[in-house]
């Protein structure tokens, strides 16, 4: 045994001096962390119509459960998990809400595959000021977007709350995001932007989350009932009633359709007077006339100008063969693309064409801009994003049937034409005047 002592000493000593762990680069702490990075949408709660209230980004940091601020919520009724790229749409109800140290957490309605590998968090106090870290979020909607800085200081608030000052910048929308040290592991949750300040950002520290650390096996007894007691049996109450109204809704939007999609009796059929059932009144009010459902929903310079723009295009035959709903889209595409078209800043002509997705609020206002197809241009795919967000609001319907199809729309900016400069008259040969 007196042998094996100074191995154990020199084994003791080696750990002691050992290097830490190796500092990920950018990338690096991109993919191991981005598969739990998603953008959440806070809707209003009329059914069927997408009414985006709210958009901030949130982390899954549990097998189904995730985190993002409170005030990211705060307006909404519904609220979406979304991924665009992976195609995720899942709905989502608020099971703890932390208004003082504004973190919120989320659930999935209903768990599916593919929510089991949340990031890891740091242990607390474990940053240091000076060491670099990674925010990852949803800045105006522009999903998994990565930048760097360090930790500046450490900043207690009014109500205690400390927070962590960093250099790696945020932008609207990246409010619920991902703040991360060099190892990959959750640090904080991505906050606020001091105003008329350069680069001051906050975020709350990763301890503060309710559910920091928590096991697969307690989240299981959360959701199950296995330990319905004090809070969690209210959160599952909030759940299933969740669930109910999402159940309601859903039946509602089917009704609807249903509806839409048979034919309008006969007039003569038509019972007259009280006689008439209230599914009968409700078909005859979704057969409005078209001239009241092109009104737009906000006050536009002309008001009149969907329902000028709808003739204009019915007499080129652009709108044959469609819906009065199709046809309302249609127009309000076109207002739409003239709208961008006026703020396009773009001297240089060109054929160039960009795609954009966008998603738009019940009043018009842009909420996110997602590129889908560049025109191999970089500069002029800038500019024409810029030209959406100057836009902003864009021309709307009040009709809620064709709102709900076009609050998510894909539309082309075009390069405008250089204007062709005049070409000069010639001048007229002199003609010589007759002596008298």
């Amino acid at each position: 045994m007196r042998r094996l002592c100074p191995l154990l000493v020199l084994a003791a000593a080696f750990l002691a001096v050992s290097p830490a762990a190796r500092a990920l680069s950018a990338s690096e702490v991109f993919a191991k962390t981005h598969h739990a990075i998603y953008l959440v949408i806070v809707t209003g709660d009329e059914p069927g119509v997408v009414d985006v209230l709210a958009q901030g980004s949130a982390v899954l940091i549990a097998p189904g459960r995730f985190v993002t601020n409170c005030h990211v919520l705060e307006r909404g009724k519904n609220f979406i998990i979304s991924r665009r790229e992976d195609r995720i749409i899942e709905r989502a109800t608020v099971v703890n809400f932390e208004r003082g140290k504004d973190l919120c957490e989320l659930d999935l309605t209903q768990m599916k595959p593919g929510f089991d590998k949340p990031v890891e968090i740091a242990p607390p106090d474990s940053l240091r000021i000076g060491e670099t870290v990674f925010a990852i979020g949803s800045p105006r909607g522009m999903e998994l977007t990565i930048s760097n800085g360090i930790a500046s200081g450490f900043r207690e608030m009014k109500n205690g709350t400390k927070m962590v000052q960093t250099t790696a910048p945020f932008s609207p929308g990246s409010s619920g995001g991902g703040l991360f040290d060099d190892q990959g592991r959750l640090v904080g949750i991505t906050t606020l932007i001091a105003k008329d300040s350069q680069n001051l950002n906050f975020a709350v520290p990763a301890q503060y989350i309710p559910s920091a650390g928590i096991s697969a096996e307690e989240l299981l007894k959360q959701r199950t009932g296995t330990a319905k007691t004090g809070n969690v049996a209210t959160q599952e109450i909030a759940f299933e009633r969740q669930e109910r109204l999402r159940r309601q809704e859903q039946d509602t939007i089917s009704a609807r359709k249903k509806q839409l999609e048979e034919p309008p009796p006969p007039m003569q059929d038509k019972p007259a007077g009280p006689q008439g059932t209230a599914a009968e009144a409700k078909t005859a009010a979704a057969r409005k006339p078209i001239a009241s459902r092109l009104a737009p929903y906000q006050s536009l310079a002309d008001s009149n100008l969907p329902a000028r723009t709808y003739e204009q295009m019915a007499k080129k035959g652009l709108l044959a063969g469609l819906d009065d709903t199709a046809a309302i889209l249609k127009v309000y595409e076109a207002l739409i693309r003239q709208d961008v078209a006026r703020q396009v800043r773009w001297k240089e002509g060109g054929n160039y064409v960009a795609e954009f997705q966008i998603q738009l609020r019940r009043s018009g206002d842009v909420m996110f801009v997602i590129p889908a197809t560049p025109s191999g241009v970089e500069r002029f795919d800038r500019e024409a994003q810029r030209a959406i967000g100057a836009a902003s609001p864009l021309p709307v319907p009040q009709d809620n049937e064709a709102f709900a199809k076009m609050s998510e729309i894909t539309i082309a900016v075009h390069a405008p034409a250089l204007a062709t400069p005049p070409v000069p008259a010639s001048p007229a040969p002199a003609t010589k005047k007759k002596q008298k």
